[in-house]
């Protein structure tokens, strides 16, 4: 099926050129404002896991905006001691680095 849908195109391409273009016309009519629109809204997706962590850390500490967010399924509640005793070492841990400035967590 593909090479004869090669040989087709490539024995018409006055007809591809023409549909081609038909087919760009409306997608740049329809389209050609949305830069515009979407540079004030964001180019992230308000549904990504890095999103929602984003807007919880506004909520949370608005002054700060972090470089990098670590993310760690325990499977379990944080509150659960066994989980908050790993937390609050894997924040010691990361505090400890030399080239962290500021190291947050749940538990601090």
């Amino acid at each position: 099926m593909l090479p004869a849908l090669a040989r087709a195109i490539a024995g018409r391409p006055g007809i591809v050129l023409a549909v081609t273009t038909l087919l760009l016309l409306p997608g740049v009519l329809l389209g050609g404002g949305m830069a515009e629109r979407l540079r004030h809204l964001g180019f992230t997706d308000p549904a990504a896991e890095s999103s929602r962590a984003a807007a919880l850390l506004d909520r949370a500490m608005p002054a700060a905006r972090p470089d990098v967010v670590l993310v760690v399924r325990a499977g379990r509640s944080v509150d659960d001691p066994a989980v908050a005793a790993r937390g609050r070492a894997l924040t010691d841990r990361l505090a400890r680095e030399g080239s962290l400035v500021a190291v947050t967590s749940y538990w601090t």
